[in-house]
């Protein structure tokens, strides 16, 4: 196993009295020791030479990562500590002595990697693999999971963190037994700050106590955390790459225990993520998906974290959804947000299910200040793709439109919406009045009775002049006499049903886009343009 200058240095006995300066590498790349031979002109990188001070070479190339254990000092080390770490022992130290100390490290650490790779291969037990690292790491260590729940813990702290749920002489943000609950994130995120994105060691500091933390993250997002706890010491510098390289290996044996212990899920979930995000399907995810389709009829639900709680793990987001609602298969998409499909067959009898499923969704959504966007029904899987743009629609279009309302928003309800926004397109409005309309909009400019206002409401009501009278408070000889102006400025036959469509899309665009400036300038006081 390779270590680095700060792990061979912590583990020198005092009685060498060791000092270390120089130029140093973090990464674990440092090559057992070797014995410096006489007239060798080059000090390879990531290469540790046990020498004597006096016979330090005259004239060499020194490798990036190398490090020198010399016993003894002399004044010529200034300029290896220029370009390498240097490791200084007590001049009265026995050479071999040294060399077979230095070799002892290299050698405990290679037992303890061979103990963690036989425990991987055995049934990935994390608890032995945290038993078997006090050897090396002698501190109380926490596993916990996305759901920050205990996976495995070690040690006095651990286990009273795990008994207690937090107390005044361990971190609050350490779980109990079972998942932290949506309510109680805020006490959380409080203590644990948004970290579970970081993907080296990082450090907490408490009253009476330090951490090293290190996330357990792959290409399928957070999967959660290894935590060692120094309570009466403080970490030593080579802790940190010791607990990145246990908890890579803690990441394996999880993996190999199944992340997710539904293979059929995670099989539809991989095929899921691939449709959406253009990727290629494979034989296998087609027929995964067509299997889905025929047990039942599925919705895509797309959710996104209010923006002061976006360090909140989605992986444990997604976990509640698929915990609590049946059937539901969930995944991370690009970082922002959650993708979930939800099979409707078994929540409620035909004719209630969405609405089941919003009951259910509604106190996940209001207490994580979540909103989300809901597709049609999706009867074949294989179209995931354009039942998640209707998803997203929706949550684009309901969070511009309605900040204010419901946080689930529905595709139906914004469908119209999106289908005037894309039949515009990037041309301003004004560019498919026709000339009368125009006309009608020069006459508003002049006057206090708005032509636009009656001739959308005229078309609003089938053009059934008692029902507009009474929606304007007009008498209905004024609206019949106001009618033929307008008619008579138009120039068109509203008769013709491609005319009225026309005139309905520009109405349709024109309360969108006033609709629009009005929520921006609430935001921000400027102009939406």
């Amino acid at each position: 196993m390779r270590l680095n200058a700060d792990i061979v240095f912590d583990h020198l006995p005092e009685s060498l009295s060791p000092r270390m300066q120089g130029v140093k590498e973090s990464a674990m790349r440092l090559r057992r020791p070797e014995l410096y031979e006489t007239g060798c002109r080059e000090l390879e990188p990531d290469h540790l030479y046990v020498i004597r001070e006096e016979r330090l070479p005259q004239r060499v190339t020194v490798g990036k990562g190398c490090v020198i254990v010399c016993i003894g000092n002399s004044a010529r080390l200034r300029w290896f500590a220029e370009r390498c770490c240097v490791i200084t022992i007590s001049g009265s130290a026995d050479f071999y002595a040294v060399f077979n100390t230095v070799q002892r490290i290299f050698q405990h650490y290679d037992l303890w990697e061979d103990t963690l790779y036989n425990i991987i291969s055995d049934d990935a037990s994390v608890e032995a693999m945290l038993e078997a690292s006090q050897q090396v790491i002698p501190a109380s260590m926490l596993v916990v999971d996305a759901m920050f729940g205990c996976v495995a813990a070690l040690g006095k702290q651990a286990e009273r963190a795990v008994a207690a749920g937090g107390s005044e002489t361990v971190p609050s943000f350490v779980p109990a037994t079972k998942h932290i609950s949506v309510s109680s994130m805020d006490q959380f995120l409080a203590t644990h700050d948004p970290s579970t994105e970081v993907s080296g060691a990082f450090r907490f500091e408490f009253e009476d106590m330090s951490t090293i933390n290190v996330n357990l993250i792959d290409d399928e997002g957070y999967h959660g955390c290894l935590t060692v706890i120094y309570p009466d010491s403080e970490p030593k510098p080579g802790d940190s790459p010791t607990i990145e390289f246990l908890a890579s290996l803690v990441l394996r044996a999880l993996r190999q225990q199944g992340l997710d212990p539904d293979s059929e899920r995670s099989a539809l979930r991989d095929s899921l993520r691939a449709i959406v995000s253009d990727l290629p399907l494979d034989a296998y995810g087609k027929a995964a998906l067509q299997a889905a389709s025929e047990r039942g009829t599925y919705v895509c639900v797309r959710l996104k974290l209010a923006h002061k709680l976006r360090q909140i793990p989605l992986a444990y987001v997604r976990n509640l959804l698929e915990a609590d609602i049946a059937g539901t298969v969930a995944f991370e998409y690009r970082r922002s947000s959650l993708v979930a499909f939800v099979r409707l067959d078994d929540l409620a009898e035909e004719g209630s299910r969405r609405a089941a499923l919003e009951q259910m969704l509604m106190p996940l959504l209001r207490s994580m200040e979540m909103r989300a966007g809901m597709s049609d029904h999706v009867g074949n899987l294989l179209e995931a793709k354009a039942f998640f743009l209707q998803a997203s629609i929706a949550l684009e279009n309901g969070t511009l439109l309605d900040p204010d309302a419901s946080p689930l928003y529905k595709f139906q309800d914004y469908a119209l919406a999106e289908m005037v926004v894309n039949s515009i397109g990037q041309f301003p409005i004004e560019m498919f009045y026709t000339s009368g309309l125009r006309k009608l909009v020069a006459h508003d400019a002049e006057s206090p009775t708005s032509y636009i206002k009656t001739l959308k409401c005229f078309l609003d009501h089938n053009m059934n002049v008692t029902h507009t009278a009474k929606a304007l408070y007009l008498h209905r000889s004024t609206l019949i006499e106001r009618m033929e102006r307008i008619r008579e400025l138009l120039g068109d036959d509203l008769s013709d049903p491609d005319v009225r469509l026309r005139l309905a899309l520009v109405f349709k665009a024109i309360e969108l886009h006033d609709d629009m400036q009005d929520r921006f300038e609430e935001r921000s006081g400027s102009t939406w343009l």
